[in-house]
């Protein structure tokens, strides 16, 4: 009898707020329980890094500006589906056969 593969089911939390409101500590419990975290701040300091620009508050808060004005106030979030469904993959080479 063949194995069959279990789906992977992603659920997908999202944290926002104001400066303060406790979006890194919720990551950080998440972690805690071997949640994967990513955050809009990765996807703004690969940028960056893309353009060989320093890791500092202003050229992130240029960067993620730019970025807005240029593909629309959701820019950030899209570039975190690639990563999301990265995660998704990972976690799809790691389910089990029954």
């Amino acid at each position: 009898m063949a194995a069959r593969e279990i789906p992977v089911l992603v659920l997908v939390f999202a944290f926002v707020g104001a400066p303060a409101a406790g979006k890194t500590e919720a990551a950080s419990v998440a972690k805690e329980f071997d949640i994967p975290v990513i955050t809009m701040g990765e996807v703004i300091r690969e940028e960056l890094r893309k353009r060989g620009l320093s890791l500092n508050d202003k050229n992130a808060g240029r960067v993620a500006n730019e970025l807005r004005e240029r593909e629309g106030l959701d820019a950030i979030a899209k570039r975190c589906i690639p990563l999301i469904k990265a995660q998704k993959k990972s976690a799809g080479k790691k389910k089990k056969s029954l």
